[in-house]
This record gives C-alpha cells, structure tokens and sequence, in this order.
C-alpha cells in the first residue's frame, strides 16, 4: 500500500458508497457528488505515483479495474436507477458510455470464449482524453435538468461517441495483435497516431 494505491482503493470504496446511497434512496445529484470525488482520485492516484516515484505494476493495473468498477457501475445507476429523469435519453448514455460497452463486449468474449486471462492493454493518450470527456458529458447532463446553462453537455456526447469507437478499435487490437506485432513498421505509425501514455507497467506488458 502506496498513496497512489490509497486513492486508487479510495475509488472503489467510493463505488460501494455509491451502491449503497442509491440503495438508501439518494437523490441521483447526491449520487454524483460522490461520482466527482471519486473521479478526481483517478486524477491523484497518477499525479501523486509520478510525483513520488511510486509507479508500480500492481498499482497500474489497480489503477485500471478501480476505473472500469467506478465508470460501468455510475452507468448502470444512471440508466436503470433512475429512468425517470427528465435528463434520461438512451442514445445519450449509449453514445457516452459507447467505450466501455464495446469493450466490455469484447472483453467478455477474450475471457469467456477464447479463455484468456491477459486483459489490461496500454493506457494510451486519446483514452485518458475520452475519460476526460466523459467525465464533463455526464456531470453536465444530470445538472441540465435543473440549470438549462449545463445544455452544452450535447456536442460532448457526440465527441465521446467518436473517441469511444476509436479506442475501442486500439483496445481491441493492443489485447489482440499488438505484442506480436511490436517490431512492425506499422505498429510505429499505428503508435504515432495513438501514443501510449507513459506508465510503468508498459515494459512488462
């Protein structure tokens, strides 16, 4: 345990909160408040690995499942937890979350039908991007049922429905080919498009 693990477990504690604030009856603006703490310690599990030399395996991979726990279950809660709001539009939530349904799909069929355990690729740069959209989109759509100033949330989904299919090819291919291929003359422009963002765990992938 490392302070950049301590935010990342602080995430998934944040998660569980979430759970059981839904299950209490919160109001879904009470939910986001804990969405955006938990959030900024995706932010400080990175800042604080980099700033104190603590980048480990374990923690990148830590790092990775805390966001895929925190993102996926956030959706769910917004989409079947409360239908009723009058922010609610399905293509929104499909277009916002396109990333993690895909690879989730996929993910699912690497595990489930090809029996394969290996399943944390490289971060690379546009995700980090696309997390950041995300994380603007849906705080902007939930405060536009009560702040019509927040309407701006709309183009930004169409940004995370482009990001999201586009790494959700890279996704896909980094688990797929992209070890076998390292020493390709196209990998080398198939990074320059997408470079991999630095972390620690990339030399032992």
């Amino acid at each position: 345990m490392n302070v950049p693990n301590f935010f990342t477990f602080l995430r998934v504690i944040l998660t569980v909160v979430l759970l059981i604030m839904y299950a209490l009856g919160f109001s879904i603006l009470v939910l986001l408040y804990i969405f955006i703490i938990a959030a900024l310690t995706d932010f400080l599990d990175g800042f604080t690995a980099r700033w104190l030399k603590q980048e480990t395996l374990f923690g990148a991979r830590f790092d990775i499942l805390a966001d895929r726990f925190l993102w996926v279950v956030f959706g769910l809660l917004l989409i079947f937890g409360y239908p009723d709001a009058s922010y609610y539009n399905i293509y929104d939530f499909v277009f916002i979350f396109s990333r993690e349904i895909i690879c989730g799909l996929f993910l699912a069929f690497h595990l489930l039908v090809l029996r394969k355990t290996s399943f944390i690729p490289y971060v690379r740069y546009t995700g980090k991007f696309n997390t950041v959209i995300q994380g603007i989109a849906i705080p902007a759509m939930i405060l536009s049922e009560s702040f019509t100033f927040f309407s701006f949330y709309q183009p930004l989904v169409i940004l995370c429905a482009l990001f999201g299919f586009f790494n959700s090819f890279y996704y896909i291919f980094d688990l797929s080919f992209y070890k076998k291929l390292k020493k390709s003359k196209f990998v080398k422009y198939y990074d320059f498009v997408n470079p991999i963002a630095p972390a620690a765990y990339h030399e032992n992938y």
